[in-house]
Formats: C-alpha cells, structure tokens, sequence
C-alpha cells in the first residue's frame, strides 16, 4: 500500500472518531442554566425534572483547612471563606492559608453551594460526584450523602478515593438546599479539588447518566471479553500462535483499564482498596500500550528490525511498574504519561505504518485499531475540559476492538483458505495415491502371479534334480510372494474404500461354521509354534447378519495379526450376545500392544508397536476390517495389555434366522430358475446336455453327493444339477457326508467351505487321504475367491472350487469336468485290470506247455484234465466281461481254481490249498481279477519262496460291513519296510501293478482297499466287498 493512501486512512479514521467524540459532547450537553456566583445558584423558575441535569460548574465557596463535621457544620467561619472556580484547581486557596508548608497541592477544605430552588416537598432530586481528588464527602442540608474515599487533616488519618457516586435526597420544601463536599489531597501534587463539576438535577436523570456511563464501559468489557474468549480457545484447539497470546494479553489490560478508570467498576466487582485501585487506573494504560507494541513486534518479527519497539515494550513496563511502586503522584508522572503517549505513539504507529507499507496482510486493520485506541487517551485527557457529561465514551476503543476482530478474521480467513488450498491439494494428492495404488496393484498382479507360477513348477517339476537349500530357497519366495499377493489385494481393497464402491450383501451366516473354515485356512501358520488356536463358539450359536466373504476377510485379519504377533500360547475365538448385537473376541497370549499405539492401529499403514513392521506386512488389514465392520452397521474395537496379550471385539447385528430364512430361500430358487431359464435356452447348451444325458444313460446315473449346512444352498445345487440327470445327494454336515461316503459310492464330492464343527478344508483332507485325486472328485464352494482361500482348498486335496453366488453355466461345465474325469480314471482301471490278465507272463505259459507235454508222457489223464482246466483259465483270462465293474464271486473263484490247479500239476508237494467259502455268497459282486491277482501274489511271492512250499487259505464270510474276504499264506511274508509302505497306502510299482490296481479299484467302489498283515510266519491281505448300489 502506498504512503499516501496508509496516511490517508489513517487521517479520514482520526478524523471520524473526533468528529463522532463530537457529536457525542454535543448530544450529551448538560441543560444549561443561570452562572453560579458567590457561591449561590439561583434555579427558580427552572424545571428540574427536565430529561437533562445541570452541571454545577462556577464560582463556589471554599473553605480552606476545614471539613464538614457529622452535622455538616463546617469548623472555620465565613473569614475564612474564599471563591474559587470549579472545575479548578485549589491550590491558589491552599497557598494562602496556613497549609502552605504543605507539598503543592495537598491539604483539605470544603466546597459550599447554596442552590435556590422552587418550594417542592417531597420530589426526588440528585447529585453526582465523579472527579473530586482524591478523596471526598458529601453533604446536603446537614445529613452526610455519599463520598469516596476518606478525608482527613493529615495524611496518616487520610485514605484516597475518587470512585464516583450518586447522592440522592427529597426536597424538604425549603426552596434552599445547602451542598458541602469535603475534600482532602495526600497523593496527587499535581492537582486537587473538584476537577470536574458536580451534576446536579431530578432523581431520574442522575441515575440515566450514571448508569449510561457504567452500561457504555461493561458494553467494552464484554467486547475485550469475548476477544478474550476467542483468542483463547483458538490457542487451545491448537492454533499454537503467539500473536494470539499478545491480543489476550491485550484483551486483559484494556479490560482492565476500563474496570478501574472513570467508574471503577472494579471496586465494585472485587474487594480492591481504593488506593490500589488508584495505581491499577494510573499503570493500565501503559500496559495497554506495551502489548500494542509486543503485538506489533511480533507481526513484523520477520523483518529482523524490531529492536526499537522491544525498548518501548520495556520502557512501558517500567513506567506501569513505577505507578505501582510510587507512593504519591507527581509532575514526574505527568511527564512520563506524556512520554508514554507521545512516544510510545509514536514507535507503535511507526512500525504499524512501515508493516501496512510492506503489504503485511491485515496490517492496516491494526492500524486503524492503534488510531481507535490513541484517539480514545487523547479524547481521555481532554474530557475534563471539553465533555460535561462525564460519562464513558465508549466508541473509540469499540471501533479499536473492531479493527482487532476484523485483523484475526482476516488473518484466520487467509489461513483457511491456505489451509484449503492445501487440503485441495493433499486431496489430488491422495486421490493420486489411491489411483497410482490401485492401478500398481493390478499391474503388479499379472507379473507377480506368472513369478509364482514359474516358481511353482520349477518346485514341482524339478524337486528331485533341486538340492534342500535350492528347494527351501524357492519356497521362501513363493511364501514371500504368497505375501505381496496378500499385501496388493488389501491395497486394492483400501482404494476401493476410498472410491466408495465396495457393496455388501447381509444375510444370516453361521459364525461357528466361518471361525472354523478360517482356522483351518490359518492353520499353516501355526505349524512349528508353541500355539493353538481353539473356535470357542457353540456350534448352535445363533446366526449373524453380514456378508459371508467380508466376515471370512475381517476374521482372516484379526487371525493372521494374531499368528504373526504370537509365538506361544493359545488364540481363542468367542461370541457372546448384547444388546442385539453378536461380540466376536479375538484374544490372544501374544506380546500385547502399547497404550500409545493402541488408538492408531486401525489407521493406514499403522502398525503399532516400533518393532512391529518386522513382521511384515503395510499395516491396512486392521483399517480394513474396521471399515467392512463399519459398513456391517457394527464395529471393530481393541483393547490391550503389554505382556498380556490383545483382544479384538468384532460387533455385527444379530440376525433372527428363522423370520430370515423363507425370503432367501425363495429369492435363491427364483434366480436358480431365471439362470437355468436364461443359459439353457441357446441350441448348443440343449445338444449339450442331450449328449450328456445319452452318456448319462448309457453309463448309469452319475452321483455326487453335495455338502451344506445351508438347506437354501442344497436346494439351489439340486435345482441346477437334477435336470442335469445327476442323481444329487445332500448332507448338512461333513460328519453326515462321511457317513455317507461310507455307505456307497460317489463320483463327486461338492463342499461348502464354511460348515459348523469340521470345515470343508478338513472334510477335503480326510477325504483325500482315503480317495486320492482321480478317484473322488471334490469340489469345494467358497465365499471368496481370494488366492490364499484357493490354496487352503487346493492344499487341503480339493480338484476344483467355484466362488459363491455359483453361475448355473460354470456349474455345470466344471461338474461335467469333473465327472468326466472320473469315469475316465474308472474306465481306465477296470481296462487296465483286464489288460493285465490278458498279459499272461511267458514263463506261465511255456512251463505250463511244457508241463502238459510231459504228462502226455506218464499219465494222459492228468494231462487231459489239465488241458481242460488250462482252457478255463485262458477263456476266462481273455473275457470281455473282465472290464465290468463288479462280478459274481463265484466266477472269480472258478478263475482262481483254475489258475490254482495248474500250478498244483507243475509242483505238487509245494502248494497246497485250503478252502473257507460261504456257499451262499456265491452270486455276491466282487471286483473281478481281484482274488486271482490276491492268490497269484501269495503263490509266487509267498509259498514258492519257501524250498518246501506252503499252503494257501481262501475264505469268503458274511459280515455286518459286507462279504470279507482274506486270502492267508504260510510263506516267506514281506519284509518290515514294503510292509510299512503298504500300510501306509502308499503303493507303487515296486509292489506290483496287479496290487496297485486292485487297491485302487476297491477303494473306488468301497471307499477302502486291501488290508495287509504280514510276519515270519506268512501274509493275510483281506478287503470287504460292501454292499452298494450299482
């Protein structure tokens, strides 16, 4: 701003405070009425009950060294009785009378006025003292009124007062009231007596001035008080400004000064004696002006050249404090208030100007201020002589207090909106973060999932070429890259919650079944620690409303936290029921997290304790999992103890699963039938499924059993596979699908994940260890479709999973797969078991000729005989039906028979044979090749490893699990280690491929394959053919 202009403002803001100080004087004038002379006012025929007082200013009597006694007499007659002008100073009438020895200025006498009125019994009349130094009583036709302070003829006896007051009587009809106000001076030897003049008029208009007056200064007290206010609770929400405690500072000393000066209110408000009331209202301005400059200072502290005003700033406390130490006022006070107000002006509006110069922002609002403020001293020291009202002006400092308020809202509106420039920015810069994380995470994924493939086949394809520290080497990198994966698709989720595009879909699910599926998943992690992890929730625990993925996302979180921060101890997962909503706990033993910590582990990227990003991750699964909490209408909460362990409290409505079941149920079938409808109308889907049907018929009903403690869930796999022309079976829990299994055979298994007391993870696992891939097909159904839901699947034994709501098309086309699949592994075993009877060894065939030609020799009887039974063996050997599924026992047999008379005939002494058959059994379904491959094995590899032979048992009993039957030899038995092999089910080619197709093919039909006890003495291998659907 330029010179002119700074001036000019400050000029035009001078001159409309004078001119309105002005107007005030003028509107506020006293009545105006006859001269007092003599010591006589004459107001007869004057109406004193006019809006307006009369100011008493004129020529009063005085009486010098005298005060009024009790009665009001006064103790010097009338020779001693001088005139003198009030307002006025007294000291021409002290110098000359005998209290001339005195400082100037102190001593003591009496003013007297003899006023004239109209006879008037009984009407209200008032008068009103305000500056009478420095102490004064007052009395009226004899009785004492008022007074401030106490005067006395010596200054021991003598205490200052100059608080203003009111005095109020009734005209007694007289029509002459006689006013004596007794006066006394030890403090003030600059001045004395009645400074300004007495107001004199009707009860009413005394009391309008001195309540106007006492209004007008509470009025600034209460605008000093509320910048107060402001200033401090800014500096307490954290605006941490200094300038903010130089305004307070300011704030309190102008409010100060006006409580103590003019009224002195603050006599009034707190128990201060007037002489300290006297040094407040002489050191205040001075400190007004010392936080001016202290403020000025400091909105130029950057310019580095504020040495001048930081001496004026001492300077004004000096002078503040030698009011308040000096016992008396001097001419030396005199100059240094001119000092004060000069200089200390002077240096204020020097560095206000030179800051509004600079463009220092609101500066001349500051300006202004300072000129509001030494308008109103200027106009202070003159209204003795210029004002008669003798009340407070108010407009100077009100106008300062405006100009203060308006410097702050600029200043704070200049920091908001720098403040939201900045957050405008943070935002694009945030949004920018979100949109750089998101797009880098998917980018990221495709590379990362192509690294882990590569590394996965390198492990797979090439353990036995790769040395443990190579294999350990690419297992820690798929782990670690298990992680990343983990740690993108959390980042892809939070920007997801950033763009506000994540859904929900609430519907009852079974808490216990969730807990358990994802303490299974999590399972892993715990494998080589002191730890375990334990679902403390009922299996008839009531159901929860929310989204299954999102509460197995949420779950999964507070688990792995749990597992990663935890190294001995237990994890407990409980529920309990409040308030309609369900508390899910998640406590663990581990370390505890710090109480500092404790309130930011749910924001971004917070890990808590320092140590804690050691054990990996970005620190979002918490934030997330509050988050989908939050969308669930619950919460996510923690509390914890260091060295005590954490514990997560996850509350989510309780859902009423019976009033909620029937709308699912239904909406679930009618989306079943509009899909079906929907993709079974094209022609290729119909050819499709006619072919299916025609293999469906040609090879019998393929079944598959279908796992859910959800009847909705069953309801709509059964409403998508039956017209398919599967035969579908449903059980409610993996103990029923067990039991199920038990009892017939299955070509496919479909699970849910989450089920109540065993998971589809463990369900998968038991079942794999009894079927292996090829043989029972499982697919498992999951609520996610995240990678490491799919690898618990995959590792569990699962060949397929499909993430649920399941599309009826994938459905089927992965059940076809699957089934197609299996029927291949079960054509491919039973050809393979004729094939491998069709392959009769050489060496059978020449020593079995060779012993029919020898026999033609000695006995051809035996050598007929032996021919025939040779024929059986072949025919039977090269039989079609040796590719069906199961055949009459009895046809097995004679197959056995036949193969057991031809060896018999080359080595009579050596094998012999013991028959145990139920007689009754003999259309009983076997497996065909089944015995035969079971007796071979004990002729060759049993008795004939014997020099003398053995014999070999066949029974075939009735039992309550099926036809048991248990193929005994007496021969050399199987050593320790093939026998542990076999035991353990791990059959190979070392062992023989008859026995490794007969095992796999038992265990396709029953469920179990051959059992095998073996010692010094010989081997049983026995199987139950059970009885099952065909």
């Amino acid at each position: 701003m330029t010179a002119r202009r700074t001036l000019g403002i400050v000029l035009l803001t001078a001159a409309l405070l004078l001119l309105l100080r002005t107007w005030w004087y003028d509107h506020n004038r006293m009545a105006a009425h006859a001269p007092i002379r003599d010591g006589i006012l004459d107001l007869r025929g004057a109406d004193l009950s006019a809006q307006r007082p009369i100011s008493l200013d004129g020529q009063w009597a005085f009486y010098p060294a005298s005060l009024p006694s009790e009665d009001g007499e006064l103790s010097s007659g009338e020779a001693a009785r001088v005139l003198l002008d009030v307002p006025g100073n007294w000291r021409p009438a002290l110098d000359a009378s005998r209290l001339a020895v005195l400082p100037p200025n102190f001593g003591f006498g009496t003013y007297r006025l003899l006023i004239m009125v109209d006879p008037h019994e009984g009407r209200d009349l008032g008068l009103r003292s305000t500056q009478t130094y420095m102490s004064s009583v007052m009395y009226v036709n004899g009785r004492r009124l008022g007074g401030s302070g106490s005067p006395a003829a010596n200054a021991s006896a003598y205490t200052p007062g100059i608080v203003p007051y009111s005095a109020y009587f009734e005209d007694d009809g007289s029509g002459v009231i006689d006013v004596r106000v007794g006066v006394a001076n030890f403090f003030d030897t600059t001045a004395g007596g009645m400074r300004t003049a007495l107001s004199f008029g009707s009860r009413e208009s005394i009391e309008r001035i001195a309540l106007a007056s006492a209004g007008l200064q509470l009025l600034v007290c209460v605008v000093a008080g509320l910048h107060l206010l402001n200033a401090g609770l800014l500096f307490l929400v954290g605006f941490r400004n200094r300038g903010l405690l130089l305004f307070a500072a300011l704030n309190v000393c102008t409010l100060t000064m006006v409580l103590s000066q003019d009224d002195m209110l603050l006599g009034r408000i707190a128990p201060i004696g007037d002489p300290s009331l006297l040094k407040l209202a002489l050191m205040m301005p001075a400190l007004v002006f010392a936080s001016l400059l202290a403020f000025a200072a400091h909105i130029q502290a950057d310019s580095g050249r504020y040495r001048l005003i930081r001496i004026s700033v001492v300077c004004c406390l000096g002078i503040a404090i030698y009011f308040w130490i000096n016992p008396t006022m001097d001419g030396f006070d005199s100059a240094l208030n001119l000092v004060l107000f000069l200089g200390g002006g002077a240096v204020l509006f020097y560095y206000l100007y030179r800051a509004t110069r600079s463009g220092r922002p609101g500066a001349i609002y500051l300006l202004a201020g300072a000129t509001g403020v030494f308008c109103n001293a200027v106009g202070a020291s003159t209204q003795t002589q210029l004002d008669s009202t003798k009340t407070f002006y108010a407009f100077d400092l009100l106008f300062a207090f405006l100009m203060f308020g308006a410097y702050w809202f600029r200043h704070y509106a200049m920091l908001l909106k720098d403040m939201r420039a900045a957050t405008d920015k943070l935002r694009q810069a945030d949004k920018e973060k979100d949109d750089f994380l998101a797009s880098t995470s998917h980018e990221l994924k495709n590379p990362l999932h192509g690294m882990l493939g590569i590394a996965q086949s390198v492990l797979d394809g090439s353990r036995a070429k790769l040395d443990d520290r190579s294999q350990r080497k690419i297992e820690l990198m798929l782990s670690v890259g298990r992680r990343m994966s983990m740690l993108l698709s959390d980042l892809m989720d939070l920007s997801a919650f950033k763009m506000s595009v994540i859904r929900i879909h609430p519907a009852p699910v079974d808490l216990h079944a969730v807990v358990t599926g994802v303490t299974d998943m999590l399972a892993d992690m715990a494998i080589g620690k002191n730890l375990r992890m334990t679902n403390r929730i009922s299996p008839d625990f009531p159901p929860v409303l929310a989204d299954e993925n999102r509460l197995i996302q949420i779950l999964y979180n507070l688990l792995h936290n749990a597992l990663k921060f935890t190294e001995r101890g237990t994890i407990d997962v409980s529920a309990a029921i409040e308030a309609g909503y369900v508390r899910i706990a998640v406590a663990d033993s581990g370390p505890g997290i710090p109480a500092e910590a404790l309130n930011r582990i749910f924001e971004p990227y917070e890990q808590g304790a320092a140590g804690a990003a050691y054990a990996g991750g970005l620190g979002i699964g918490l934030s997330i999992g509050k988050q989908l909490a939050a969308l669930h209408g619950g919460a996510l909460t923690a509390s914890s103890s260091p060295g005590k362990g954490t514990v997560f409290t996850l509350s989510l409505p309780h859902a009423d699963f019976a009033a909620s079941l029937r709308p699912p149920y239904e909406e679930a079938l009618e989306e079943t039938a509009a899909a079906a409808d929907e993709t079974g109308g094209g022609l290729a889907y119909r050819l499709e499924r006619a072919e299916a049907e025609t293999e469906v018929a040609r090879q019998g009903k393929i079944r598959i059993l279908a796992v859910d403690d959800d009847p909705v869930n069953l309801d709509v796999l059964e409403g998508l596979l039956s017209p398919e022309g599967y035969e579908l079976a449903t059980a409610r829990s993996a103990k029923d699908a067990l039991l199920r299994l038990e009892q017939g055979k299955w070509d496919l298994l479909i699970s849910d994940v989450m089920m109540p007391n065993m998971s589809g993870y463990e369900l998968t696992r038991i079942v794999r260890s009894r079927f292996p891939l090829a043989e029972l097909p499982i697919l498992l159904l999951t609520a996610r479709n995240h990678p490491e839901d799919i690898a618990s699947g995959f590792r569990a034994g699962a060949n397929d999973y499909l993430a649920k709501p399941v599309e009826p098309t994938e459905l089927r086309y992965r059940v076809k797969a699957l089934t197609d699949l299996r029927q291949s592994v079960r054509e491919r075993l039973r050809f393979e078991a004729a094939w491998l009877q069709a392959q009769i060894q050489p060496h059978f065939l020449f020593n079995t000729l060779n012993t029919i030609a020898a026999l033609g020799e000695v006995d051809t009887d035996r050598m007929r005989a032996l021919l025939f039974e040779f024929g059986n063996y072949l025919k039977a050997s090269f039989d079609f039906r040796n590719s069906d599924l199961l055949v009459p026992l009895e046809r097995e047999l004679n197959l056995v028979r036949s193969y057991l008379y031809i060896k018999q005939e080359r080595f009579p002494d050596r094998i012999r044979v013991q028959w145990d058959v139920d007689d009754s059994q003999s259309h009983a379904p076997v497996p065909p090749l089944s015995v035969q491959t079971l007796v071979e094995n004990a002729v060759r590899h049993g008795i004939l490893k014997r020099p003398l032979g053995g014999t070999v048992c066949i029974r075939a009993k009735r039992t309550d699990g099926g036809l048991e039957i248990t193929i005994t030899d007496d021969g050399a038995g199987i050593d320790a280690s093939t026998l542990e092999r076999l035991q353990d089910n791990r059959l190979d080619k070392e062992s023989g491929i008859g026995l490794i197709n007969t095992d796999r093919r038992l265990r396709q039909l029953f469920g179990t394959g051959l059992a095998l006890e073996s010692g010094p003495d010989g081997t049983t291998v026995s199987f139950i053919a059970r009885d099952i659907r065909s």
